[in-house]
């Protein structure tokens, strides 16, 4: 009787020790997080991932219950910004909010401090941010065919603008260029206050690049917009082809706003902090921002976005090695 009386009390203590423990870890999930978090944004204010991260931070206290900062890290093409939150502790309260240049880099700069895949846990496809391909009026052309026509008649190459080497406006030309067969010179500018001055004045006369900033440089006396290099249309510019559409087939070339966290960060952060921002798309308020930026909400799972990352990185490499496209 005693021996059982014995056993029973080592039985409840281990029970209670369990219980403990469990309420412990259960208390550890539950307080994340446990103090702000911080969005940084990999590219300076103002750009397009910067105005999508502040978009959605304005919605996202609500559902952390904590207070979130956007920090801009630019630098590098994204390589500063994207270092600060690899280094970061795994503890999700570091998010980094970057443009699909993090799928393109690889291709171009072989001495990245940092491996995408290895590095960063892809979080969420927040926005797709597709490029549009805009024309100068001099140039005499209405729409995509006309375009690929002209190119095939000359000489002479047909100049194109882009923000920079290896920008998803430099690789949307390129695509475009091996696609159609036509012959198209890269024009790179640092940024798009250089770019537009050029193409409105029909120096250079083509320009790929981003859809808020292109859309507006076109109209009746201005430039023309001859289509977007996405799946589908802009709804934001419903008269707007894609290039597919106008004359391409199976053309698009994909450009997005992504989130990611550390790679070591636990599963349930990740699954956490999915939930606040598909959340946060759907903000009334959210969703107006994005639209004045010309950014499409995403509505992807986290192993879509994985995929995704993990297809481009080496279709960049091999796109990039078969064009022959250096970054410097």
């Amino acid at each position: 009787m005693q021996k059982l009386n014995i056993m029973m009390k080592r039985r409840t203590t281990l029970l209670s020790a369990g219980g403990s423990l469990l309420g412990l870890r259960a208390r550890a999930e539950g307080t994340f997080p446990s103090r702000p978090v911080r969005l940084v944004v990999n590219f300076p204010p103002g750009g397009t991932v910067d105005r999508t991260a502040r978009a959605l931070a304005d919605h996202l206290p609500q559902r952390l219950g904590q207070p979130v900062v956007v920090e801009n890290r630019g630098g590098a093409s994204g390589t500063l910004g994207t270092l600060a939150v690899v280094r970061a502790p795994a503890d999700g309260h570091t998010l980094l909010i970057s443009f699909s240049s993090l799928t393109i880099n690889p291709a171009l700069q072989h001495d990245l401090p940092f491996d995408t895949l290895r590095d960063l846990m892809p979080v969420a496809r927040l926005v797709d941010t597709p490029q549009i391909l805009v024309a100068h009026r001099s140039l005499g052309v209405s729409d995509v065919h006309e375009l690929i026509a002209l190119a095939r008649r000359q000489d002479a190459p047909l100049r194109y603008a882009s923000v920079g080497i290896g920008t998803p406006g430099h690789l949307a030309g390129e695509v475009f260029a091996q696609q159609t067969g036509i012959r198209l010179e890269h024009v790179p500018y640092r940024g798009t206050t250089h770019a537009a001055p050029d193409v409105l004045a029909g120096r250079v006369p083509l320009y790929f690049v981003s859809f808020p900033s292109g859309y507006t440089l076109t109209g009746p006396d201005r430039l023309i917009a001859l289509g977007v290099a996405s799946e589908a249309r802009m709804s934001s510019a419903p008269d707007v082809p894609t290039i597919a559409e106008a004359g391409v087939p199976g053309y698009a070339v994909a450009a997005w706003v992504g989130a990611f966290l550390p790679a070591a960060t636990a599963p349930a952060i990740r699954d956490h902090w999915h939930a606040a921002l598909q959340a946060a798309l759907e903000d009334p308020t959210a969703r107006r921002a994005l639209a004045d930026v010309g950014a499409e909400p995403a509505r992807d799972t986290h192993e879509a976005f994985a995929r995704q990352v993990a297809e481009e990185i080496p279709f960049w490499k091999r796109f990039v090695a078969e064009r022959g496209i250096s970054a410097e």
